[in-house]
Formats: C-alpha cells, structure tokens, sequence
C-alpha cells in the first residue's frame, strides 16, 4: 500500500480550479486498489472539501490535511486523526496585535472562522471561501470558549507594505509565542504553530494509518509544499513547481497542472 500526499492549487487543481478527467480517474484507481491518497492544503477543512467535492470520489481511504498541516482527517467517516492547534496565547497575541494596527485577522477553527468584524474585508473574504463565521469583539473571548485555532491570517488587499511591517515587527515575538508566519499570496499574512506544516500532517497521518514512511509519495508545486515533498520517501515536483521546489524534489514531473501531472506520479509510483 501506498500513501499519496497532494496539493491542492497548482497541483491538483487547473488554473481554473477544475480537475481533469485523468487526474481523477487515476485516483480513483489508486484508491480502488488500497492505496491511500490525501488532499493536503492549507485552507480550512470547509474550505479544502470544496474541492475535493470537485474530484467527485467517495472512498473510505481518502483523507484531507488542512491548515498548512494543523489538521487531519477522513473525508468520509469524518474521523479526525491528527490535531496541531496553535498555542491559545500565541494566537491571542496575534490577534491582539492586529487589532491595535486595524489589521483585519480572521482565526480559523474546526468550526469555522472567528472574526472582528462583518466590514468590507469580511465580505471580500467570504464571498470567496462562504465560511460559516462568529464574530468576535475581543480575542480572549476564544480562550474563554476553549477554542482551538489551528491557523490566522492577516488580510489586506490593498496595503501589502502594512502586512510586511506587521511581520517584520511581530517576527522578533514569534519564538515567545511558538509561531512562524509566511505570505501565501500578497494579500494574506498566515500564522501557524511553529512547528506546523505539511511535512508534519504527512508523518502524523502516516503514524495514525500505523504505516510507514518509505511508503509514502508527496506532490507539489509552491514552496510551502517543501516539507512535504522533502518528508515524503518519494517527492514530486510538478513541472509549474517553483525553482525551489524542483531544487529538492526526488522527482520532477513532465507534466503541469493543467496536463494531469499528479496522474503521471501515481501510474509512475503508485499503481
């Protein structure tokens, strides 16, 4: 049996958000003979299932990573296998500090999303993700609630120079707080726990199958898929991989993601 590990935009998905006919059969294929395939992303769990509803497949050996990592589970049964919440504090301060710059910061639970308010920002967010939402008006309100944030993103769409200043500032608390942040695109500043990413989903949910590494295959395109394709036993880097991701691959792949190249891996290393 093996464990396939992929991303999710620019890998699986076309440019149009669309998965090709023979990237789904493949899968399928994979699945029907044992294997266990898993959609690693860091949106949210709401937000990951959209697309795997795109791939239209319902088997008991198809899992979902979300949060960059912070949370596994079975699409199927629900089950969750694997939680890596933040710190409750660390997320706090985050929040906290948002606040005070007018930054808007959305904190993201198994339940759905937390935000400060239903403004502009809000509507520009939800009208992409239709998270269900809580508001929320002060940030120990979610220690308060004993929620589990697994992942926050800063978001401002017409200011990147005020994110990059809240990381470059907020950067010399994220030992303190046991955090890291990253951009996933201009418009959105994410934090996570430190030592959170989809190299850590990958070997959490290998442990929790009671498998093993070497059985285990990561595809990937963007540099946050690194860790994963660097912990899998083999990793594959889609032709559209950024220049860093192909520098550690295991494998570059000959075809993109608008050409079916996560079928290329699994009939080159699976089936």
């Amino acid at each position: 049996m093996k464990l396939v590990f992929i991303d999710l935009d620019d890998t699986l998905l076309c440019k149009d958000k669309t998965i090709t006919e023979e990237n789904r059969n493949t899968i399928k294929e994979a699945l029907d003979k044992g294997n266990v395939v898993s959609i690693c992303s860091g949106r949210s769990l709401h937000g990951g299932m959209l697309a795997i509803k795109e791939l239209g497949i319902t088997h008991k050996n198809l899992y979902q990573i979300g949060y960059h990592g912070g949370m596994a589970r079975n699409v199927m049964s629900g089950e969750i296998l694997a939680k890596n919440p933040m710190d409750i504090d660390g997320a706090i301060a985050v929040l906290e500090e948002a606040l005070k710059r007018n930054i808007f910061a959305i904190a993201f639970t198994e339940f759905g999303i937390y935000v400060p308010n239903e403004g502009d920002d809000f509507k520009r967010y939800i009208r992409i993700t239709n998270e269900s939402h809580m508001v929320y008006k002060n940030p120990m309100e979610l220690k308060e609630k004993n929620v589990c944030v697994y992942k926050i993103l800063l978001s401002d769409f017409f200011d990147h120079e005020k994110l990059v200043s809240f990381q470059n500032d907020f950067g010399k608390k994220e030992e303190e707080n046991n955090v890291k942040s990253f951009f996933s695109c201009l418009q959105y500043l994410e934090f996570v726990r430190s030592d959170v990413d989809k190299g850590l989903g990958l070997r959490t949910l290998t442990n929790s199958l009671g498998e093993k590494i070497e059985n285990t295959v990561a595809i990937g395109d963007e540099r946050n898929d690194i860790s994963m394709i660097k912990a899998a036993s083999i990793g594959c880097a889609m032709r559209n991989a950024h220049p860093d991701v192909k520098d550690i691959a295991d494998v570059i792949l000959e075809n993109d993601n608008e050409n079916s190249g996560v079928a290329e891996a699994i009939k080159r290393f699976v089936l």
